[in-house]
């Protein structure tokens, strides 16, 4: 495929560590580790909104809402969901374990689906 726009570090320095798709706007969340922030952009890269999250790493975009789940420090450990507005509805810390991996969300009815690691 063609490059729409990019690369772009949006103002922030640091590494991007990972992107999902927003189905719902054509948009995209990202997540910077080292400035600990997740960014809302729409289709062409302009900032929607922005989120502080303390080494966010992880991304999964939720069709059925609109909002966003973040996995965030070491090991993924802490587990955020937020609204569309960015707004964060709750946060768990070692769920289900302190070595939480990859997170899958559900197109159906919005689902979040995790993998960990060693037991705690």
């Amino acid at each position: 495929g063609s490059v729409i726009w990019g690369p772009k570090n949006f103002g922030y320095s640091g590494f991007f560590h990972d992107i999902s798709t927003d189905v719902t706007d054509g948009g995209a969340f990202v997540a910077n580790y080292t400035a600990g922030v997740v960014l809302k952009v729409d289709s062409n890269g302009n900032i929607i909104l922005t989120r502080n999250i303390l080494a966010a790493t992880k991304v999964n975009a939720c069709a059925v809402d609109g909002g966003l789940y973040v996995g965030a420090g070491d090991y993924h450990r802490d587990t955020y969901k937020l609204d569309a507005a960015g707004n964060i509805q709750w946060m768990k810390s070692c769920f289900p374990s302190c070595y939480t991996y990859p997170r899958g969300v559900s197109p159906v009815d919005g689902g979040l689906y995790v993998t960990s690691g060693w037991p705690d």
